[in-house]
C-alpha cells in the first residue's frame, strides 16, 4: 500500500489531520506511479508517506484508489519503451477486507493512525 503527497502539491506541515484530509488530486496513489515519477527523477526524494499509506490500509475508500492504481501501466521496464502494472507484478493491494468507518482525516482514523506512527519498537532505548 503505498500512497504520496503529490510533489506538486502544498508541503504536508505538521497536521496530522489536515495531511489525512488532503483532497485526491493531492495525492499519488500506487507504488507504480511513485516508483515511475523517482525513475522520471532521480534527484528527488520522493517516497510513499507513512500516514497516508496507513490510511489507506484502514479506509476502504482510499484503498479503492490505490487497486485502482495498481491497475494502470505506469512502471517503466528497463531497457524499452514498455511500461507494466504492479498488479502486472501480483501487486495488487487487495489485502483485508477490515475497515475503520470514518472518512480521510476523520476523528477516528487520525488518532488511530497517530497512535500507530507513536509506536516504539525499543522502549526504553
Amino acid at each position: 500500500m503505498a500512497v504520496a503527497l503529490d510533489p506538486q502539491a502544498a508541503p504536508a506541515g505538521d497536521d496530522l489531520q489536515a495531511l489525512l484530509q488532503r483532497d485526491a488530486a493531492e495525492k499519488v496513489y500506487g507504488a507504480g506511479q511513485i516508483l515511475a515519477y523517482r525513475e522520471a527523477h532521480p534527484e528527488s526524494y520522493f517516497r510513499p508517506n507513512a500516514a497516508l499509506s496507513l490510511q489507506a490500509i484502514l479506509l476502504q475508500s482510499e484503498r479503492e484508489k490505490v487497486i485502482v492504481a495498481n491497475k494502470e501501466k505506469v512502471y517503466p521496464v528497463p531497457g524499452s519503451t514498455a511500461r507494466v502494472a504492479m498488479e502486472d507484478m501480483n501487486v495488487q493491494g487487495i489485502g483485508h477486507e477490515y475497515w475503520i468507518q470514518d472518512q480521510p482525516g476523520g476523528d477516528n482514523i487520525t488518532a488511530l493512525i497517530a497512535f500507530l506512527l507513536a509506536l516504539d519498537d525499543k522502549p526504553g532505548e
